[in-house]
């Protein structure tokens, strides 16, 4: 019997030991992941066709070239979040963020530059142009100036709601990945029942790969603050009696990161600092 009982606790013995070498030698997680897709194109696929993944909440965003094979490329990367675009002379093709966890596909269309309609593209383009002017070294202190942007806003809200009424959201493929980009930066100035009302519009948008996530990020905050309610990604913030600035409230803080590196953003931290030292910068007078 004392035999049993001491072959039984050898053989624990010999088992656990097994376990444990089987635990050391064990393979490491894979810190990478496979990225792959294909490029469409009305005709042809043209030459000159280059593709890159940007690993965008690295500083500075890194750029990992996408080699092909016909149409179609792949390519072993980094886990993390990144942003896949393809350029060929006049044509450019955006995809949705893709998370990298594991092997993932992300396809893209070529499409003109300035999309279906140039014409509409370029004129988002100079109601963009118009809004940053206005902006540009603008001294708080001068009422001229402040009167001359609140003009340049109200007559850039005026025309982008006959765009809005004349053709609905203006997406990529009407005109150009920069165009959408200029429309959403009209909307940045437009009150917040207006921004309400197009954020489905800038979230379908942004899951097309049309505009960039973490714009549209900074859209859904305001909106909540503008309702009471607390902010998802923290990119709104508020100026105090002694003319700092204080970030709003925070739904669940303990996960904030992991939802702006899902939209493509940078670790909060690294944002309020930011933010922090523009808000420190000498002001024109």
């Amino acid at each position: 019997m004392q035999n049993n009982q001491r072959f039984r606790s050898l053989g624990l013995l010999v088992a656990g030991a097994l376990l444990s070498q089987a635990a050391l030698g064990a393979e490491p997680a894979s810190a990478t992941a496979e990225l792959r897709g294909c490029v469409r194109a009305s005709g042809p696929l043209p030459a000159g066709l280059k593709a890159v993944a940007i690993a965008v909440t690295q500083t500075p965003p890194e750029q990992h070239p996408l080699p092909f094979n016909g149409a179609c490329y792949a390519a072993t990367l980094p886990k993390g979040i990144y942003l896949v675009r393809a350029d060929a002379p006049g044509l450019v093709g955006k995809a949705p963020l893709v998370q990298l966890n594991a092997p993932a596909q992300r396809d893209l269309k070529l499409i003109p530059e300035k999309g279906s309609n140039p014409a509409l593209a370029d004129r988002l383009a100079e109601l963009a142009r118009a809004d940053q002017d206005a902006r540009q070294n603008i001294d708080l202190a001068n009422p001229a100036a402040i009167k001359k942007m609140i003009e340049t806003d109200k007559q850039n809200q005026k025309e982008l709601r006959r765009i809005l009424e004349t053709y609905g959201w203006p997406d990529a493929e009407l005109v150009g990945y920069a165009g959408a980009h200029h429309a959403w930066l009209l909307v940045q100035h437009a009150p917040d029942q207006v921004i309400k009302r197009l954020l489905p519009a800038m979230k379908a948008a942004a899951e097309r790969g049309d505009l960039y996530a973490g714009n549209v990020a900074l859209n859904i905050d305001r909106v909540l603050v503008s309702e009471g309610k607390k902010q998802l990604y923290g990119s709104q913030f508020r100026q105090t009696q002694s003319g700092g600035l204080q970030v709003q409230p925070i739904e669940d803080p303990k996960h904030l990161d992991e939802r702006r590196a899902k939209m493509g953003m940078e670790p909060f931290a690294q944002y309020r600092a930011m933010v922090m030292q523009a808000n420190q910068a000498p002001k024109q007078r």
